[in-house]
Protein backbone atom coordinates (compact mmCIF):
# COMPACT_ATOMS: atom_id res chain seq x y z
CA UNK A 1 0.00 0.00 0.00
CA UNK A 2 2.85 2.41 -0.40
CA UNK A 3 3.50 5.71 -2.64
CA UNK A 4 5.07 4.78 -5.56
CA UNK A 5 7.24 7.25 -6.17
CA UNK A 6 7.60 9.17 -2.93
CA UNK A 7 7.81 5.62 -0.70
CA UNK A 8 8.80 3.00 -2.58
CA UNK A 9 11.87 4.12 -5.17
CA UNK A 10 13.50 6.19 -2.27
CA UNK A 11 13.54 3.02 0.08
CA UNK A 12 17.05 2.07 1.03
CA UNK A 13 18.35 -0.81 3.14
CA UNK A 14 18.86 1.07 6.30
CA UNK A 15 15.00 0.97 6.50
CA UNK A 16 14.57 -2.51 5.56
CA UNK A 17 14.46 -4.37 9.30
CA UNK A 18 15.30 -7.93 10.67
CA UNK A 19 11.43 -8.32 11.87
CA UNK A 20 9.93 -7.84 8.40
CA UNK A 21 9.07 -4.35 9.09
CA UNK A 22 10.05 -0.99 6.70
CA UNK A 23 10.75 2.33 8.35
CA UNK A 24 8.69 4.77 5.93
CA UNK A 25 7.87 8.68 6.00
CA UNK A 26 4.77 9.19 3.42
CA UNK A 27 4.16 12.20 2.34
CA UNK A 28 2.54 13.26 5.79
CA UNK A 29 5.97 13.34 6.92
CA UNK A 30 4.49 10.37 9.77
CA UNK A 31 6.93 7.81 10.92
CA UNK A 32 5.61 4.08 9.71
CA UNK A 33 6.45 0.40 10.66
CA UNK A 34 4.45 -1.42 7.86
CA UNK A 35 4.87 -5.22 7.90
CA UNK A 36 5.61 -7.14 5.16
CA UNK A 37 4.32 -9.99 3.40
CA UNK A 38 5.88 -13.10 3.43
CA UNK A 39 5.91 -12.32 -0.59
CA UNK A 40 6.77 -8.80 -0.05
CA UNK A 41 10.34 -10.09 2.41
CA UNK A 42 11.06 -12.74 -0.74
CA UNK A 43 10.97 -9.99 -3.11
CA UNK A 44 13.23 -7.77 -0.86
CA UNK A 45 15.56 -10.84 0.03
CA UNK A 46 16.18 -11.37 -3.70
CA UNK A 47 17.06 -8.00 -4.24
CA UNK A 48 19.27 -7.80 -1.41
CA UNK A 49 21.27 -10.83 -2.69
CA UNK A 50 21.91 -8.83 -6.27
CA UNK A 51 22.25 -5.23 -5.07
CA UNK A 52 23.66 -5.46 -1.54
CA UNK A 53 26.23 -2.53 -2.52
CA UNK A 54 23.88 -0.15 -3.22
CA UNK A 55 21.75 1.97 -1.02
CA UNK A 56 18.55 0.63 -1.70
CA UNK A 57 16.55 -2.57 -3.41
CA UNK A 58 15.23 0.20 -6.25
CA UNK A 59 18.57 2.16 -6.51
CA UNK A 60 18.78 3.26 -10.00
CA UNK A 61 15.08 3.07 -11.18
CA UNK A 62 12.65 6.26 -11.30
CA UNK A 63 9.21 7.05 -12.91
CA UNK A 64 10.63 6.33 -16.63
CA UNK A 65 11.78 2.79 -15.85
CA UNK A 66 9.37 1.52 -13.81
CA UNK A 67 6.72 2.40 -16.43
CA UNK A 68 8.78 0.86 -18.82
CA UNK A 69 8.05 -2.31 -16.63
CA UNK A 70 4.50 -1.50 -15.93
CA UNK A 71 4.11 -1.47 -19.45
CA UNK A 72 5.65 -4.87 -20.16
CA UNK A 73 3.40 -6.19 -17.59
CA UNK A 74 0.13 -4.65 -19.20
CA UNK A 75 0.99 -6.22 -22.72
CA UNK A 76 1.53 -9.58 -20.42
CA UNK A 77 -1.90 -9.67 -18.65
CA UNK A 78 -4.01 -7.90 -21.90
CA UNK A 79 -7.18 -8.02 -19.24
CA UNK A 80 -5.49 -5.61 -16.88
CA UNK A 81 -7.37 -2.90 -18.19
CA UNK A 82 -10.62 -2.97 -19.11
CA UNK A 83 -12.09 -1.10 -22.43
CA UNK A 84 -12.08 2.37 -21.45
CA UNK A 85 -8.63 4.42 -21.29
CA UNK A 86 -10.00 6.26 -18.37
CA UNK A 87 -10.02 2.94 -16.53
CA UNK A 88 -6.29 1.94 -16.94
CA UNK A 89 -4.40 0.15 -14.57
CA UNK A 90 -1.34 2.36 -13.05
CA UNK A 91 1.58 1.73 -10.88
CA UNK A 92 -1.26 3.62 -8.22
CA UNK A 93 -3.76 0.88 -8.91
CA UNK A 94 -2.07 -1.50 -6.84
CA UNK A 95 -1.53 0.67 -4.10
CA UNK A 96 -5.71 1.13 -4.11
CA UNK A 97 -5.82 -2.87 -4.55
CA UNK A 98 -3.95 -3.09 -1.32
CA UNK A 99 -6.95 -0.34 0.60
CA UNK A 100 -9.71 -2.71 -0.89
CA UNK A 101 -8.52 -5.89 -0.13
CA UNK A 102 -7.82 -4.78 3.21
CA UNK A 103 -11.52 -3.40 3.93
CA UNK A 104 -13.12 -6.59 2.34
CA UNK A 105 -11.26 -8.42 4.63
CA UNK A 106 -13.24 -6.19 7.50
CA UNK A 107 -9.79 -4.67 8.77
CA UNK A 108 -10.86 -1.38 10.62
CA UNK A 109 -10.72 2.08 8.66
CA UNK A 110 -8.12 3.34 11.02
CA UNK A 111 -5.79 0.33 10.83
CA UNK A 112 -5.72 0.41 6.91
CA UNK A 113 -5.38 4.31 7.10
CA UNK A 114 -2.42 3.77 9.34
CA UNK A 115 -0.96 1.65 7.00
CA UNK A 116 -1.10 3.60 4.04
CA UNK A 117 -0.30 6.99 5.58
CA UNK A 118 -3.85 8.96 5.62
CA UNK A 119 -6.64 9.67 7.60
CA UNK A 120 -9.43 7.45 8.51
CA UNK A 121 -11.93 9.86 6.58
CA UNK A 122 -10.30 9.30 3.27
CA UNK A 123 -10.16 5.56 3.63
CA UNK A 124 -13.79 5.86 4.55
CA UNK A 125 -14.66 8.29 1.76
CA UNK A 126 -12.67 5.67 -1.11
CA UNK A 127 -13.15 2.48 -0.09
CA UNK A 128 -16.14 1.99 3.24
CA UNK A 129 -18.56 0.92 0.50
CA UNK A 130 -16.09 -2.32 0.11
CA UNK A 131 -16.81 -2.89 3.85
CA UNK A 132 -18.47 -6.28 4.13
CA UNK A 133 -21.19 -5.33 6.59
CA UNK A 134 -20.90 -1.21 5.90
CA UNK A 135 -24.86 -1.29 5.12
CA UNK A 136 -25.64 -3.69 7.68
CA UNK A 137 -24.04 -1.88 10.78
CA UNK A 138 -26.01 1.53 9.47
CA UNK A 139 -29.53 -0.55 9.68
CA UNK A 140 -28.55 -2.38 13.23
CA UNK A 141 -27.44 1.39 14.42
CA UNK A 142 -31.43 2.39 13.44
CA UNK A 143 -32.68 -0.83 15.08
CA UNK A 144 -31.89 0.47 19.04
CA UNK A 145 -34.40 2.90 18.66
CA UNK A 146 -36.99 0.52 18.97
CA UNK A 147 -39.94 -1.55 17.08
CA UNK A 148 -41.58 -1.01 14.58
CA UNK A 149 -45.08 -0.09 16.34
CA UNK A 150 -42.77 1.93 18.84
CA UNK A 151 -41.68 4.13 15.83
CA UNK A 152 -42.74 8.24 15.51
CA UNK A 153 -44.68 7.83 12.79
CA UNK A 154 -46.84 5.33 14.77
CA UNK A 155 -46.85 7.25 17.61
CA UNK A 156 -48.16 10.46 16.09
CA UNK A 157 -50.86 8.38 14.72
CA UNK A 158 -51.73 7.29 17.96
CA UNK A 159 -51.51 10.62 19.16
CA UNK A 160 -53.67 12.19 16.59
CA UNK A 161 -56.24 9.60 16.77
CA UNK A 162 -56.31 8.52 19.86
Amino acid sequence: GRRPWAEALPLTWRQVKEARLVDIRGKNQHLRLVPLTKRAKLILDRQKATHHNEPGPWHGLNKYTLNGVWESVRVALPNLDSIDPVWRAVWYSCRHTFASRMIQAGKPYGFVAKLMDNSVAVIEKHYGHLAPNHLKDAVDALEVFGTPQENVVSLAIKKTTG
